[in-house]
C-alpha cells in the first residue's frame, strides 16, 4: 500500500517538474490533482502567454490512467508577426495606427457597471484611445486593402481580450495566420516552450537531448528520424507496431534501458513537409556521421569550438560566451557585436546553422556577414578561451580532440611548457 503511494507521489513530482523544466510556469501540482481524480482518458490543458515577445497558445495533451496523470506532449500554436504593408485608407494612416495599438494596454476594458467619476485619469485616457483605435478599425475595414490589414492587425493586438469579440468572425481570420505542431514530451525527446517557439522560425536549429534506440537502421544518418522511438516518423509507436506505454511514465522498461543511447543531437523543422498520421511538421536531425562517434561525443557539430576564435564582444570570457552558446542553442538568435577591419564598432544577430556546423550572422541592416571579414583572436587568447586539451582528453579520449584545441592551446603555452610538448627550438 505505501508503495503505490510512494510511486504516485513520484509521478506526480516527475510530470509537474516536467511542465516546469519546458517553461510553462509554476503551480501545476493543483491541476495534476484535479485530473488525476477524473474518470480514464486524454485531457487537453489550455496555456496561453508570450515567448520571445511573440504571443503562443497551447495545449497540454494529458492522460489519466489509474489515477496517474503523465503530460506526454503539447500542441503549439503560435502567432509570427505579419508583415504589414501600411497604407492610407479610408482617411487612416494604418502605420500611425498600428504605433497607436502598440502603445495601448487591450488587456484592461471599459466597465460600463463603473461609474465614469469613479475612473482614474489614466483609466478615461485608455478608454478614449481604445475607443478612437476600434473606430479606425472599422473604417478601413469597408476596403480590401484595408481589411487586410485591419485582420493582421486584430490578430497581432486583440488575441485574448474582449476586444476580440468585436471583430466579426474573428476564431476564423485568427487560424489564416497561425501555424501549429505537437512536441513531445517524454523520455526519448523533450522540448521546451521557447524551442518549441524558435522552431517555427525559418531555418532554425535547436539543440537537444533525445534517447534512440542502439539498434535503429538508421544510427547516423542526417534527416532520418529514429524508427524505433517517437520522433517525427514514428508518431510514437515501437518496432513491433504496439504502442510505447512506457512513454507513458517518463522513463523506458528495464530491456529498452540496455538498448538506448543518449546523445545530443540538433534539431528543425522542415515546414514544407507535414508527417502522415498527425500532420506535424517533419523533424530534421543533425547529429554524430557515424555509431562510434554518437556514442562516444554524441554530437559532431562543437557550437562552443566554432565561435571561439572569433572577437566577439560577448566571447571575451568564458561565462559571457557560455550564455551565448546556450542561448544559440535554444533556437534563440542573440544580439553579438564586434570592431571591423576599419576599427569600427559593428552589431548584429547570430544562430546556429547545425547542417553547415557553422553560425549565421547578420547585421542589423540585414545584410550577412562572411566569416573571413570577422576579426580573429590572438593565438595567447584562443588558447585562454578554448578547453584545455588534457581536460577533453580525459573524458573523450585523445581522438576526439578537434585538430583547433590542439594547435591553440600549445602554442598558447609558455616557451618552457611549448618544449615539453615538442615545439620548442
Amino acid at each position: 500500500m505505501q508503495q503505490g503511494k510512494d510511486k504516485a507521489v513520484k509521478n506526480r513530482e516527475i510530470q509537474v517538474k516536467k511542465l516546469e523544466y519546458a517553461g510553462f510556469g509554476p503551480g501545476w501540482d493543483a491541476k495534476y490533482d484535479e485530473l488525476s481524480k477524473r474518470p480514464d482518458g486524454d485531457y487537453k490543458l489550455p496555456y496561453t502567454g508570450r515567448v520571445n515577445n511573440v504571443a503562443v497558445e497551447v495545449e497540454i495533451n494529458s492522460r489519466v490512467k489509474a489515477g496517474y496523470v503523465y503530460f506526454n506532449s503539447f500542441d503549439l500554436a503560435s502567432f509570427p508577426n505579419q508583415r504589414v504593408e501600411h497604407a492610407n485608407v479610408n482617411g487612416v494612416d494604418t502605420l500611425a495606427l498600428e504605433r497607436r495599438m502598440a502603445t495601448t494596454d487591450f488587456s484592461k476594458y471599459f466597465d460600463e457597471n463603473k461609474p465614469t467619476e469613479q475612473l482614474s485619469n489614466e483609466d478615461k485616457k485608455r478608454i478614449v484611445a481604445q475607443t478612437n483605435i476600434m473606430q479606425d478599425l472599422n473604417k478601413i475595414a469597408s476596403d480590401p486593402q484595408g481589411n487586410e490589414i485591419m485582420a493582421k492587425l486584430a490578430v497581432k493586438y486583440f488575441r485574448g481580450t474582449i476586444f476580440a469579440e468585436q471583430i466579426p468572425d474573428f476564431e476564423t481570420i485568427k487560424k489564416n495566420y497561425q501555424i501549429q505542431n505537437q512536441f513531445p514530451l517524454d523520455f526519448t525527446e523533450s522540448y521546451t516552450l521557447r524551442q518549441a517557439v524558435n522552431l517555427f522560425k525559418p531555418d532554425r536549429w535547436v539543440k537537444i537531448d533525445r534517447v534512440r534506440n542502439d539498434q535503429s537502421e538508421n544510427v547516423g544518418k542526417d534527416g532520418e528520424a529514429n524508427k524505433d522511438l517517437a520522433t517525427g516518423k514514428d508518431e510514437g509507436k515501437g518496432k513491433n507496431g504496439k504502442k510505447a506505454v512506457h512513454q507513458e511514465v517518463g522513463k523506458p522498461t528495464p530491456e529498452e534501458k540496455k538498448k538506448v543511447v543518449r546523445e545530443k543531437v540538433w534539431v528543425k523543422l522542415d515546414m514544407t513537409k507535414r508527417t502522415e498520421k498527425k500532420g506535424n511538421f517533419m523533424r530534421v536531425y543533425r547529429h554524430g556521421q557515424t555509431e562510434e562517434e554518437i556514442k562516444s561525443v554524441g554530437l559532431s557539430f562543437d557550437l562552443d569550438a566554432k565561435l571561439a576564435p572569433f572577437a566577439f564582444n560577448q566571447t571575451v570570457d568564458t561565462t559571457a560566451r557560455r550564455q551565448l552558446v546556450w542561448s544559440m542553442e535554444q533556437g534563440n538568435d542573440p544580439a553579438v557585436s564586434w570592431t571591423n577591419a576599419d576599427g569600427k564598432p559593428e552589431t548584429g544577430r547570430i544562430s546556429a546553422v547545425a547542417d553547415k556546423k557553422s553560425f549565421s550572422l547578420r547585421k542589423d541592416t540585414g545584410e550577412y556577414v562572411r566569416h573571413d571579414m570577422l576579426p580573429r583572436r590572438k593565438e595567447m587568447d584562443l588558447a585562454s578561451v578554448l578547453a584545455p586539451a588534457g581536460i577533453i582528453e580525459k573524458h573523450f579520449g585523445k581522438e576526439s580532440i578537434p585538430a583547433v584545441y590542439q594547435e591553440a592551446t600549445v602554442k598558447g603555452l609558455p616557451p618552457a611548457k611549448q618544449q615539453e610538448n615538442g615545439m620548442g627550438m
